[in-house]
């Protein structure tokens, strides 16, 4: 007798964890250079905040293209060239590297927990998705750095037209790092998730697996359907193909883990359980 396809909660309990670990160690990566440019920002910009007089605009049309002086602008360009260092294209691409590694070690780890059966043969492809991981995220990584800068250089500009007080121009900086941060996390838990999703796609059609059912994490933050009649609670329990993705809404298709900070799951259905 053919065996069938287990229940929700056994498929849970089997499904492939998310790479939180992976997602933590590059939220690190990118949070300790933001850090670092942090203080860059303190010791060079904060000491000559108070050295210039604001022009102040009408209070009704602050004047937020005000020109800062020389000397503010001489500070911005040497922090722009610690930004350059701080965030070194070799250095993120290795760090990336060895993050992208361990996300496909643990997948690998985990698929052949669930098929039971080995896997190397299943590893085709996935060094272009490493390569693609390292190369967009390195970008990202640095566009998030170097929007901070220009807030930076725009909340100076605001200042200059609308007479702010060195200290709450100081506390506005500080909040800008703080919102960056946690822009940071949020890029390093979705960009882990959907590599981590990429190679599970690819490892089960390599091994031949041609169907999968969705499988989600079980707990309140799954989307519940309130959205709309294909969100990720409605999608679990459903089985789908490899090369036919599911309507997530809004015609996108996708599958387990490419939407955006989706932690569901694809449990592969095994030529024995269709």
């Amino acid at each position: 007798m053919a065996k069938k396809i287990p229940n929700r909660a056994t498929r849970r309990a089997l499904s492939a964890r998310p790479p939180r670990a992976q997602a933590l160690a590059m939220a690190k990566l990118i949070r300790d250079r933001l850090t670092r440019l942090e203080k860059v920002i303190e010791r060079l910009l904060f000491p000559v905040l108070g050295q210039f007089s604001p022009k102040v605009g009408s209070p009704d049309q602050p004047r937020e293209d005000a020109t800062l002086p020389r000397f503010v602008s001489a500070r911005l360009e040497a922090i722009e060239l610690h930004l350059i260092e701080i965030f070194d294209d070799v250095e993120l691409d290795g760090a990336l590297e060895v993050i992208g590694r361990r996300v496909s070690k643990k997948n690998g780890t985990e698929l052949q927990r669930v098929v039971g059966i080995a896997i190397r043969q299943a590893d085709q492809g996935i060094g272009a998705q490493l390569e693609g991981f390292r190369q967009i995220n390195v970008q990202r990584i640095k566009s998030l750095a170097g929007q901070e800068l220009v807030q930076i250089t725009q909340l100076l500009q605001a200042s200059e037209g609308q007479g702010l007080r060195v200290e709450v121009l100081r506390k506005q900086i500080q909040e800008r790092f703080s919102v960056t941060k946690g822009k940071a996390d949020l890029l390093a838990r979705d960009q882990t998730l959907t590599l981590n999703a990429q190679i599970a796609r690819n490892r089960q059609t390599n091994l031949g697996i041609e169907s999968y059912v969705w499988t989600t994490s079980g707990d309140d933050r799954v989307r519940d359907g309130t959205a709309g009649p294909l969100d990720h609670a409605i999608l679990d329990g459903e089985t789908f193909r490899w090369d036919n993705a599911p309507d997530v809404g809004d015609g996108r298709r996708l599958h387990p883990g490419e939407d955006f900070q989706c932690r569901c799951t694809a449990f592969p259905v095994l030529p024995e359980l269709a």
